[in-house]
This record gives C-alpha cells, structure tokens and sequence, in this order.
C-alpha cells in the first residue's frame, strides 16, 4: 500500500468543501458544527479510499476504489437527507457512525485478504 499524498491532499480540500457547504445549508440549526465536522469526516474517508492510495495487487485497488465510491454516495445521501429533512442528533450519529464503522471495518478487511 503505498499513498499518494497529492491526492490525499486534494481528497482533504474537497471534503473541507463539502463540510462548507454542509455548513451553509445548516446554518440556522443549533447543531450545524455536528454536521459539519461529521459530513467533512466521512467524505474525506472515503474520498481517501477512492483515490489516496496505490496498493501492490490491482485487484484490491479495484475493489476498494469501488467499495469506497459506493460508501461516498452513501455519505453524501446521508448528509444531504439529514440536512434537508431536519437534523435529529442520535438518530444522525447512530447512522453516520454505523456507515463509517462498516466501511472502515470492510475496508481493513479487505486490505489484509490475502488472495
């Protein structure tokens, strides 16, 4: 596994965007630094995940990239959704944290096959 840090760069300002624009569209709530911080967090994780690393074997390369842009379109609903709809905190966490849990636990898993 080797990083290219470019990338992991860019992966990091485009997730800080999209917390900006998490941010603006949460902007009368009283809990817009949740969603915020939550939303860049799991965007970077997964955008990190899509393009932040080399590996030796191209089909874990193949397969991360794809679990982790299926993961990012799962964020993003989820982010959108709760921003739209009206946030409710536990149910936003308990959510938010379970998908990042997933992704984080299948990817390590993936990561360490042995094919």
């Amino acid at each position: 596994m080797k990083p290219n840090w470019f990338m992991i760069l860019l992966s990091l300002g485009m997730s800080a965007l999209a917390g900006y624009g998490l941010y603006s569209m949460n902007a009368d709530n009283d809990n817009v630094w949740l969603i915020t911080i939550m939303g860049g967090i799991t965007i970077y994780s997964s955008l990190v995940g899509v393009s932040g690393f080399r590996f030796e074997r191209e089909g874990h390369s193949v397969n991360i990239r794809l679990m982790s842009s299926l993961f990012l379109i799962a964020f993003i609903v989820d982010n959108l959704v709760f921003s739209i709809v009206g946030l409710y905190v536990a149910p936003y966490i308990v959510l938010t944290g379970l998908l990042l849990f997933v992704y984080a636990g299948v990817a390590y898993k993936m990561i360490n096959t042995k094919v």
